[in-house]
């Protein structure tokens, strides 16, 4: 079993990258328009429907970030091409909004490079290897829900928080205004307008 404090410094590194790179935390925008992005960036085009079910939200607050998002050039919404339902709109990120997810990615990265720095090549050696050895018994066990989506059921964090809702981590939904400095990341992140979660 685990040691106490081992779990807890697990934790606490991970709510500090969370508090480092997070958007939402950031106050950059909600945690409905900051998933929408994420799924959308492993689904592809999805309907207003199956972004609700993946994300466990209802259809109105799906719309409601989706208008917010399409505004700030973020994701369009389309019509179905040929062989589909030409009545179905899809939503999809533009360039801005594939562009986005990445810089999130890389942000989240770098952070956590910083943070290994203070480790010998050797010493972050033995911290891979032990790391990988969690890895595959966490697989060999059937995995876990990552909060990442894995494509299956809910997209949202699991770990006790509920549909709509940001957790201690992320902050307020409140948008940020275009320019203030919060990083190279987040300088591509107009005021999305309506900060509130829905």
């Amino acid at each position: 079993m685990a040691s106490e404090r081992l779990v807890e410094d697990l934790l606490a590194l991970w709510r500090l990258l969370r508090r480092s790179t997070h958007p939402v935390r950031r106050a950059e925008m909600t945690p409905e328009q900051y998933w929408l992005l994420k799924s959308l960036s492993r689904r592809g085009a999805c309907s207003v429907g199956e972004l609700a079910t993946a994300l466990g939200l209802s259809g109105s607050s799906v719309t409601s970030a989706c208008k917010r998002l399409e505004k700030a050039g973020f994701v369009r919404r389309v019509r179905q091409g040929e062989g589909g339902d030409e009545r179905v709109v899809l939503v999809e990120l533009t360039a801005r909004g594939s562009e986005q997810v990445a810089a999130w990615q890389r942000e989240r990265r770098a952070v956590l490079s910083r943070m290994l720095e203070p480790l010998t090549p050797q010493e972050q050696d033995e911290l891979q290897r032990l790391i990988e050895r969690v890895l595959a018994a966490a697989e060999a066990a059937g995995g876990w829900h990552e909060g990442e989506g894995d494509g299956q059921g809910q997209e949202r964090p699991s770990r006790g928080h509920a549909p709509g809702k940001p957790d201690q981590d992320q902050g307020p939904g409140v948008p940020k205004s275009e320019g203030s400095g919060a990083g190279p990341a987040s300088d591509a992140i107009p005021a999305v307008e309506g900060g509130q979660a829905e």
